[in-house]
């Protein structure tokens, strides 16, 4: 049988009268939770999407939607999942999507590593407001830049809920996001920033001198912090086509490439010869 998979979200989309988020328009910040309902009859690592007919055997459908009235009630939820889920380190993770998503693209994926990683703590998506089309790559940097401080709102909010470390697995564009954000709280001293105990960039898109000026600016960087690369990686290829450059972090022709930044510790696995079952840009 399907399983259900809540997942605790915080999204800059503007909200709607149905109790629902815009599909394009930004917003305040605001909170809910999203119960998921994960085929049994799928490979592990995958999203499957209805085409026509629902079959809950086979496809990843919204089994429900709360909407919390506040910031406030975010954080009772996130005290209450916390005790809930007798963890004992308060370590959550929290997920950041990519370019091109639609807001259930991010909360399904979240919900597909919950379950494929039987993942036992609390976990949180960030939901910015991608436009979830293939051309709309620059409105999607510009939505980036509007979704920094939802980000930081939301890191304060876990920590001020209780979770004692906060690990970010971000994607793609995300990733440009979360080391937008990083910078922010460490140039404004925002004691969050030292609950941030762990990053994991996947297929990064950033332009890897901007990534270096960041990581100057962030300073001591959280521990662990991995980046997943590929040089096989077609929508990377396309994103620096698109902005006028040789490439971008997440696919450097030499991993000395990244060497040369400063950063040992930086953890950098090498996807070139893996296979999604998507995309190459799904790691």
């Amino acid at each position: 049988a399907e399983s259900r998979v809540p997942v605790l979200v915080g999204t800059t989309r503007q909200p709607t009268a149905d109790g629902l988020w815009s599909r394009t328009e930004p917003g305040p910040l605001t909170y809910g939770q999203v119960e998921v309902s994960v085929p049994p009859e799928r490979v592990p690592g995958t999203v499957t999407l209805p085409s026509a007919d629902l079959d809950p055997r086979k496809h990843f459908l919204t089994a429900s939607v709360e909407r919390f009235t506040d910031r406030s009630a975010f954080r009772v939820r996130t005290s209450h999942e916390l005790v809930a889920r007798a963890n004992p380190s308060r370590e959550v993770v929290l997920t950041v999507h990519g370019f091109n998503n639609r807001m259930a693209d991010g909360i399904f994926r979240t919900a597909q590593m919950i379950a494929d990683f039987e993942i036992d703590g609390p976990t949180f998506h960030y939901a910015w407001p991608s436009r979830g089309q293939p051309l709309g790559y620059a409105a999607d940097r510009d939505a980036v830049l509007l979704a920094r401080r939802g980000l930081e709102e939301m890191l304060d909010d876990l920590v001020r809920a209780g979770a004692r470390s906060v690990v970010i697995v971000a994607h793609s564009m995300g990733s440009q996001l979360t080391m937008e954000v990083l910078r922010q709280m460490a140039l404004r001293e925002n004691p969050t920033l030292a609950r941030v105990g762990g990053v994991v960039l996947m297929s990064p898109d950033i332009d890897p001198e901007v990534f270096k000026a960041q990581a100057e600016d962030i300073g001591t960087l959280p521990d662990p912090f991995v980046v997943f690369v590929s040089q096989r990686d077609p929508a990377l290829r396309l994103s620096a086509r698109l902005t006028g450059h040789d490439a971008r972090l997440g696919n450097l022709a030499s991993l000395a490439s990244l060497e040369t930044l400063g950063y040992q510790e930086i953890i950098i696995i090498d996807l070139t010869e893996a296979r999604d079952a998507a995309s190459r840009h799904l790691a």
